[in-house]
């Protein structure tokens, strides 16, 4: 049994079109509106969702998915499976390489923005750090008045920080 589970199924593509899946890339673009973009990201990957739901509930690995009706992300929207020859459209069409590109490239996009903007606010709170130390060592060897000026300074500070 286990040597004609391994054995390749043909199975006759089918050509298929999703204007809404298309119409939904569009709105993925990481210049759109995060609610838009989130929204369209999540018709893209429900649609490909639907390609994944297998007939009669077993996962790949012999497992039983959730219950129907117990949790929506189980199952999507509680959807019967499709049929192998449709989920196999499904998988073609959302998977070409300009699709996956499209829906991948605005998260990638945004998570090098967000990685740039931590990078500069570590490399400014590094620069204020080292030009306090700069003033502190600065402060030592100032006269008197100067010194309790920038004690006062100092302190206050530290209450900002803290």
């Amino acid at each position: 049994n286990s040597a004609s589970a391994q054995i390749p199924v043909s199975i006759k593509t089918v050509q298929v079109e999703f204007p809404l899946y298309e119409r939904a890339l569009e709105f993925c673009a990481a210049h759109q509106d995060s609610f838009v973009r989130v929204t369209a990201m999540n018709i893209c990957l429900n649609t490909l969702r639907l390609a994944t739901v297998i007939p009669g509930g077993d996962n790949e690995n012999g497992e039983s998915d959730v219950d129907v009706g117990k949790s929506p992300d189980g199952v999507l929207h509680n959807a019967k499976p499709l049929p192998l020859k449709e989920r196999v459209a499904i998988a073609q069409y959302v998977c070409t390489p300009a699709r996956v590109e499209r829906l991948a490239s605005p998260i990638f996009t945004k998570l090098a923005q967000f990685w740039g903007l931590l990078e500069e606010q570590f490399r400014e709170v590094e620069s204020a750090s080292a030009a306090f130390k700069k003033e502190e060592s600065n402060a030592d060897s100032a006269p008197s008045s100067s010194k309790v000026a920038r004690a006062k300074e100092k302190a206050r500070r530290q209450k900002v920080l803290d």
